[in-house]
């Protein structure tokens, strides 16, 4: 039935069909007999509604039938028989009949009746949703999940038999939840669910369900590039007692599940980022051996084919071996006619694969490898695969802060290597020109560019706006196989490989580690060797050189402040270069050509400052000593009729969130404490004060974009910049990407803990700077110019500030 059901939809369907109308007549020829077992009756189900899709005659039948052969409990065996045939369609790619299938459940007329399958239901419609990137559907899907799942406190007396039947249901509301988050790259708020999910399938203790449960951690170690955790968990499977009680098809994705881990875990080996586990000289590896094990067995179908093929071609690309690759990529190109084509994420990723073989074949043997038509056939598939997944993002609901869509699991790669066959079929500057507009297209899709209806700025735009004045911009697009760097100044443009994502992330890891308060001490050969992976010696040669440049991109690795780099001997790049972090090109666009128009503040008010320095008890903070002396350190660059000062008790967020407090205000600062938020420890809020009462107030993220500041803010506190770890976008989910969505011109805050004398000693010269007119940026380059001392990268974790937005607009007038 699994065969049958596969091949609906694709080029065998007519084949398929004749067979399930076969089943369908044995089962009616056995009615009239009535000798008609469970499983003729699920098989009668299944092809009825496989084939009733455009037959609305057969499936009255169906219907009726249905409901003579189970009798009373007719709607129980329906939805029961139902949910299986939706079950084995996701399992087949089929996402059409898996929606045809619970959509049916879902109109039968005894639906209440079923109590212990209708959850199946919701759990099962919505997996069809998200698989098909529907993810309203899926999200409405589970909800009614939830509403499905009662306390287990109801199940006493005659109904405690039911109590697993609800566990089993909770389990997959919780398996659900986890996966739409991956899908969202929210890993942290995936793993809550997945232990609730595990929690529930303990206790339920069917095999099924903690099949599903397992195969979720499975996931989330793949997500968090856990792979020895993936192995140990595929391989571990098989001594649960529960394991041998699965189907077969079911038990076989475990045996694929530990290939793929293994096969990540040596392109990881390969690239020197992990300790090899096994000798990568073997002519055959137990990665490519388990997969090809998985493929002969015939247990797996379609699109799980598909995803086997593309793997190990990926991985035979890594390792050069080029017919290899092109002999799975061929088998991927029989198998696209039986795959449908609701399901083209594989046939996607087999995209990038195929020309980067193609390509290095022909560089190494440019006589005898591909010629010109074959390699243009690949480019233009790779790039149908690049709309496709634009096309796809788009149905994804902006989420606060986040580009997303290029640094996540594999769709990285597909950007990636259309940058290196955009600037190889268009040679010099007009292919790195082109490329450059595939990383606007990427951009564009941004959940603030989205949210906000921004338009996709050219390249013309860009340099039109933003590049004014000298100005540089310095954009990282990290890859899966590798990165590119796109350095723009005045007219010219510049595109430089990197080494890849993964690897950006081994050489930041432990210098983000050293710039924390107890972290290890300073190695300043690992600080130049990042350096030197992100940007050529010529690049860094200029980026000391120039007055302002703007980077993006960079603050994705493991939160890299780079402006903590070594540019120029001692130099770092604070304190050589006036920079500014921005978190997409088309907000910048959109906030410089907005700031252009708005011109200059006048108001009565320079700046608004909130002092908290008493965190009134929260967690273990200490109050921070503000007396005269640091009063006057902050305050006295400015007039003091043009200040207004909100201290103690009176820095409250209801005093910043008072209508009209911060209009015409070009500059606020707040000196505080934060601490994680209750609702998402993950995120900080700022610790105020509370007019009146004894206790704190506190100022979050929904309080933040309400506020619809428009100014530069300056947030003296530690770990202001904290955020959920979410895959695949550009950390903006933090106090400052909120002040940013709540139309902020720019923000400098700090990602890690801060000391408190070199925090007010630090700004005591940008807010002289800021008074006299300087830019942000240029205020926080000079205030680290004065500060840093004779040996600057010695003193590293004194800059922890950055500036996050268009750093290059002077908030108040300059001074005569």
């Amino acid at each position: 039935m699994l065969a049958l059901v596969t091949q609906l939809g694709t080029s065998d369907a007519d084949g398929a069909r004749q067979e399930l109308e076969g089943v369908v007549e044995e089962f009616l020829r056995n009615l009239d007999g009535g000798s008609n077992t469970a499983e003729d009756r699920v098989a009668f189900l299944w092809a009825g509604l496989a084939l009733a899709g455009d037959d609305p005659d057969l499936l009255s039948e169906v219907e009726w039938v249905a409901e003579e052969v189970f009798g009373e409990i007719g709607a129980f065996h329906t939805v029961n028989g139902l949910c299986d045939l939706a079950e084995t369609a996701l399992l087949a790619g089929q996402l059409e009949l898996a929606d045809r299938a619970t959509l049916y459940c879902e109109e039968l007329p005894k639906l209440d009746d079923a109590w212990t399958v209708v959850p199946r239901i919701w759990y099962l419609n919505a997996e069809a949703a998200r698989k098909a990137g529907r993810w309203d559907d899926c999200e409405a899907g589970l909800e009614r999940l939830g509403k499905s799942v009662l306390p287990d406190e109801v199940f006493t007396g005659d109904y405690e038999p039911f109590l697993p039947a609800n566990q089993d249901f909770r389990a997959r509301y919780h398996v659900g939840r986890a996966r739409l988050k991956l899908a969202y790259g929210l890993l942290e708020q995936a793993k809550v669910d997945e232990r609730a999910a595990r929690a529930a399938a303990e206790s339920c203790g069917w095999p099924g369900t903690l099949a599903l449960v397992r195969h979720l951690s499975i996931d989330v170690a793949m997500f968090s590039q856990m792979y020895t955790r993936g192995i140990q968990l595929s391989e571990g499977v098989v001594d649960e007692p529960w394991f041998a009680e699965l189907p077969d098809q079911h038990r076989i994705l475990f045996r694929v599940a530990e290939g793929i881990c293994r096969s990540e875990q040596e392109r990881h080996e390969l690239l020197g980022l992990a300790r090899p586990t096994s000798s990568l000289e073997l002519e055959d590896s137990r990665a490519r051996q388990l997969l090809r094990e998985v493929l002969e067995s015939g247990h797996l179908v379609g699109a799980e084919v598909v995803r086997i093929h593309v793997q190990l071609a990926d991985g035979a690309l890594a390792r050069g071996e080029h017919a290899a690759a092109l002999e799975h990529l061929r088998a991927i190109g029989e198998l696209r006619g039986k795959v449908s084509p609701s399901a083209p994420r594989d046939l996607t990723l087999a995209a990038p694969v195929r020309w980067r073989a193609l390509w290095e074949l022909r560089s190494a043997s440019p006589e005898d490898g591909p010629g010109d038509e074959e390699l243009d056939a690949a480019r233009t598939g790779l790039v149908d695969a690049f709309e496709a997944q634009l096309r796809h993002w788009r149905t994804i609901a902006p989420r606060s802060g986040g580009i997303g869509f290029h640094h996540f699991e594999w769709r990285t790669q597909v950007l990636e290597t259309l940058i290196d066959a955009t600037r190889a079929h268009r040679s010099g500057e007009d292919g790195v020109e082109r490329a450059f507009e595939r990383v606007l297209q990427v951009q564009g899709m941004g959940s603030i560019a989205r949210g906000r209806n921004l338009a996709t700025p050219s390249l013309d735009e860009v340099r039109e706006t933003l590049l004014a004045d000298g100005r540089a911009l310095v954009v990282l697009v990290p890859g899966r196989t590798r990165s590119h760097l796109f350095v723009l100044h005045g007219e010219a443009i510049e595109c430089y490989e990197r080494p890849p994502f993964d690897k950006l992330k081994a050489l930041a890891a432990p210098v983000m580690t050293a710039l924390r308060p107890k972290g290890r001490p300073m190695n300043r050969a690992a600080i130049e060797e990042l350096r030197d992976a992100l940007f050529p010696p010529s690049v860094a040669e200029r980026l000391a050189g120039w007055n302002q440049v703007y980077a993006i991109g960079f603050d994705r690795i493991v939160g890299l402040a780079v402006h903590c780099l070594p540019v120029a001997g001692d130099r770092l790049l604070a304190e050589a270069t006036a920079l500014s972090v921005l978190p997409s090109l088309p907000l910048a666009v959109d906030r410089q050509r907005a700031g252009s128009q708005r011109g200059k503040r006048k108001g009565d008010v320079d700046a608004v400052f909130a002092i908290a320095p008493d965190p009134h008890g929260v967690g273990s903070l200490d109050e921070l000593p503000f007396g005269r002396d640091e009063r006057a350190a902050l305050l006295d660059a400015f007039d003091a009729g043009r200040v207004r000062l909100l201290s103690e008790e009176k820095a409250t967020a209801a005093a910043l969130r008072r209508p009209g407090a911060l209009d015409d205000v070009p500059l606020l600062f707040v000196l505080a404490h934060t601490t994680p938020d209750d609702e998402n420890a993950s995120l900080a809020m700022l610790v105020l004060g509370k007019e009146g009462a004894s206790g704190p107030d506190f100022l979050r993220l929904e309080d933040v974009r309400a506020l619809e500041y428009d100014g530069v803010v300056i947030l003296a506190s530690c770990r202001a910049a904290s955020g959920p770890a979410r895959l695949g976008d550009d950390a903006l989910a933090h106090l400052g990407g909120a002040f940013l969505e709540g139309g902020a011109l720019a923000v400098v805050l700090a990602r890690e803990q801060v000391e408190y004398k070199a925090t007010l000693a630090l700004f005591e010269h940008a807010l002289e700077r800021l008074a006299a007119g300087d830019s942000t940026a240029e205020a926080m380059r000079a205030a680290y110019a004065a500060t840093l001392g004779d040996e600057p990268w010695k003193e590293l974790r004194r800059t922890g500030y950055q500036v996050l937005g268009l750093g290059f607009e002077a908030p108040l007038e300059r001074r005569e």
